[in-house]
């Protein structure tokens, strides 16, 4: 029984979840539309409901720190404060448009994360540097080539050199277009080989590799 629990009926349920869900990408059926939107709106429960405990979780977490005083517990209080902050805005009105919300995201978030990104850019490229070395004809054209993009994406690289933005531009347009379709059809055609395989009940790795 606890085997049948285990793994019989989860690999069952997901068989059949991506039976209809694929079937109904290339079939037209009122039914299996009805049946896909369903299983789809699950889907966004769950992941609401997910994302709730995540929450429950992370208060009590942070609340236990707090009485704890573990290190950095006047920080804890701060991320508290800001998401009672940010859940009080976002649910006043429409969406996104309350003026608490608009303030916080346009004032602190969007400061916050370009400071986050401005300092991670040294930290790329320093493993960018000591990963991509340069040994061989292959690894060169690649160094050149994120050197023009990386200088096509810093507004000041193009004002010292405008030239370099016409080549890192028709890299990214350009030389990067054809490889990145090639890619998106080959990782769509194991996707497909993926369904299959649970379809068929011969791939386990959805359920934490379960013999």
């Amino acid at each position: 029984m606890s085997n049948i629990l285990r793994r019989e009926l989860p690999m069952t349920l997901a068989a059949a979840i991506v039976l209809i869900l694929f079937t109904d990408y290339y079939f037209k059926n009122d039914i299996l539309r009805t049946t896909a939107n369903t299983l789809v709106n699950w889907a966004v429960v769950a992941s609401a409901t997910a994302a709730g405990v995540g929450v429950l979780n992370v208060l009590i977490r942070t609340t236990r720190n707090i009485q704890k005083r573990e290190s950095y517990w006047y920080l804890d209080i701060w991320m508290l404060i800001m998401m009672v902050v940010v859940a009080v805005g976002g649910v006043i009105g429409a969406y996104g448009t309350s003026i608490l919300y608009t303030w916080v995201m346009q004032n602190i978030y969007l400061a916050i994360d370009a400071t986050i990104f401005s300092m991670v850019v040294f930290d790329i490229t320093a493993a960018f540097y000591r990963t991509f070395r340069v040994r061989s004809i292959d690894a060169a054209i690649l160094v050149i080539s994120a050197f023009f993009v990386m200088i096509y994406n810093v507004p000041l690289m193009g004002g010292l050199f405008p030239d370099s933005i016409a080549i890192g531009s028709w890299v990214v347009n350009i030389a990067s277009v054809g490889p990145t379709r090639a890619l998106t059809a080959v990782t769509a055609i194991g996707l497909i080989g993926f369904a299959i395989r649970i379809l068929l009940m011969k791939d386990k790795s959805i359920f934490g590799g379960v013999d």
